[in-house]
């Protein structure tokens, strides 16, 4: 088995055990990196080379190159002068695009992008030039979907989306403009989804992070043990915000023959669940009570599950989600370990996870420790043993 550690950040093994991709641009504070769990993904854009895109407008070619330096491992493209105005002269209509043809009517494809702004001017006669969109011709080509240049913050490299459906025209047109502004170009991304997932250049299999069994340092079914994470999901296992987004210890098993705990939000719900395998092979669950999805989705999340005794409590945000009293003892036929940010079956279920930590319990973990470590937004590894820093 091979492992491969990509220049943008993407580590994967050949056999599929391992493939998360590294961010440091979404963290929920300064002094970890997160890693992204994800379902699969091609870019369908393959020239990185934007300077090279189709063109349009008045063009000075000392003004439209590579840098010669790499972000993320690819190539910066600079648009632009310094200086430059050309609000009091009207509509000036330059941009570069990429067009996509023959899609599939009601498929949903997402274009994103990394921008550095270095000046950022607005056009005073055409609301949606200087900006970032995809456009579907003839129809919706104003005012939908786009991202202004002179709204994003100037000498900082973001990350941009926009999402469309395809509309009966069957051609998407991933399209810049950037009449007024000056600014640096990497990373661009055109994917079949509804949401921008981790960059890559090519495609990406399943996401999958897996903690083994023998290093836990921790029997699921009968030690008492904490496992804390800090996690931002993006979506669920199906690329909708609707079905599941959780955790796992154990494997799922026809008859429940092996031990097996689920932990997140439940499929078809907002909510949180709580589900166990007790040893005479039946099923406990326990669910919190409705969250609002805006509040949970694209925020960061500190979690906590605890096994202390007969009691399991699922923590979230400080907040005691979950506390399940344990009518039995837990089945001790664990097979796997840990699946991060997703369950055995699903893989990626979407989500950037940080400062993950787990090992047995102690008496520290008491409510107001929980709610410290949620406060006070910093890495604190404990138990010691922590996966992903």
């Amino acid at each position: 088995m091979a492992q491969h550690n990509t220049d943008y950040g993407l580590v994967y093994n050949d056999d599929g055990s391992l493939c998360v991709t590294k961010r440091t641009d979404i963290i929920p504070f300064s002094g970890v990196t997160s890693y992204a769990v994800e379902t699969g993904t091609t870019n369908l854009i393959t020239n990185m080379d934007l300077t090279t895109w189709s063109q349009g407008g008045t063009w000075d070619s000392s003004y439209e190159r590579l840098t010669g330096e790499y972000f993320m491992g690819q190539p910066i493209a600079e648009f632009g002068k310094p200086g430059e105005d050309r609000s009091s002269t009207g509509y000036v209509d330059r941009y570069i695009s990429q067009t996509f043809s023959n899609l599939t009517e009601g498929d949903v494809y997402t274009f994103s992008i990394y921008v550095y702004v270095i000046e950022a001017g607005a056009n005073k006669n055409v609301s949606s030039h200087n900006s970032i969109w995809i456009h579907f011709p003839p129809a919706g080509e104003i005012n939908e979907g786009y991202i202004k240049l002179e709204d994003l913050p100037t000498n900082k490299w973001i990350r941009v989306e926009t999402t469309r459906t395809i509309d009966s025209n069957l051609t998407a047109r991933p399209r810049i403009d950037f009449d007024n502004s000056y600014i640096r170009l990497a990373c661009p991304q055109f994917e079949k989804k509804p949401f921008a997932s981790s960059f890559v250049n090519g495609s990406r299999p399943n996401g999958r992070l897996v903690v083994p069994l023998e290093k836990l340092g921790f029997n699921p079914a009968t030690d008492d043990w904490v496992v804390h994470y800090w996690k931002y999901p993006v979506a669920t296992h199906d690329n909708s915000l609707n079905m599941s987004n959780g955790f796992d210890l154990g494997h799922i098993s026809s008859g429940n023959v092996y031990g097996r705990i689920w932990w997140g939000k439940e499929g078809n719900y907002n909510r949180f669940l709580l589900h166990i395998i007790y040893n005479d092979n039946t099923v406990g669950e326990s669910r919190s009570l409705t969250f609002d999805p805006a509040w949970y989705f694209r925020h960061w999340h500190h979690e906590v599950l605890l096994k202390h005794g007969n009691e399991m409590q699922y923590w979230v945000d400080g907040t005691l989600q979950i506390q399940m009293a344990l009518a039995k003892p837990l089945l001790n036929n664990f097979i796997n370990g840990l699946t991060v940010g997703s369950s055995w079956e699903h893989h990626g279920h979407n989500s950037y996870i940080a400062n993950l930590c787990y090992g047995l319990y102690t008496d520290q973990w008491t409510p107001e420790y929980i709610q410290e470590i949620y406060q006070q937004r910093n890495g604190f590894f404990v138990p010691p043993k922590a996966v992903i820093v």
